[in-house]
């Protein structure tokens, strides 16, 4: 074989290879920069869930449980101002919610809607039935609730270090 095809065939794959390698090398980069986004986008969200869930949990507190405790009556009245609240929160801060979160707070207006319009047709107390359905999706039946999943997204149920070492 002539010494210059040689060289020429050597040249070839060494470029090939450097090629291959600067390939990878880039790949590598890549994916670690969408990964560091992904991190950084992940903590943008987690700071607005910070905000947005203790608002989300006041309303639903207030409302379902507080309401409980306080043998307040249920009417139209409140069924509409719970609707109202709930729907402003969910405008300003539901971009921010995770999946569990909004499949469990779909499940609870998709009832507290039912008791709004029950009420519109039908004034007087709601049924007890509602009420209970507000509760179980609020505090949990056989699911986790909302408020677990609340809590669950802001890490409340992870142990910090200082936990694990007592």
């Amino acid at each position: 074989m002539d010494s210059t095809l040689l060289a020429g065939l050597i040249a070839a794959v060494v470029s090939v290879i450097g090629l291959a390698f600067s390939l990878l090398t880039t790949r590598w980069q890549l994916r670690s920069k969408l990964s560091e986004l992904e991190q950084a986008q992940l903590e943008d969200v987690l700071k607005e869930r910070m905000t947005a869930y203790p608002k989300l949990w006041s309303i639903l507190q207030t409302n379902i449980t507080n309401w409980n405790i306080e043998k307040k009556e249920r009417n139209a009245q409140w069924a509409n101002d719970f609707l109202a609240a709930l729907n402003a929160c969910h405008a300003d801060y539901g971009v921010f919610f995770s999946q569990s979160v909004y499949t469990r707070f779909f499940e609870l207006r998709a009832v507290l809607i039912k008791i709004v319009d029950e009420c519109a047709q039908k004034p007087g107390s709601v049924s007890p039935q509602d009420l209970d359905s507000l509760e179980w999706i609020w505090s949990g039946k056989e699911k986790p609730g909302l408020a677990t999943q609340l809590k669950a997204d802001l890490g409340s149920y992870r142990s910090t270090i200082f936990e694990q070492r007592l």
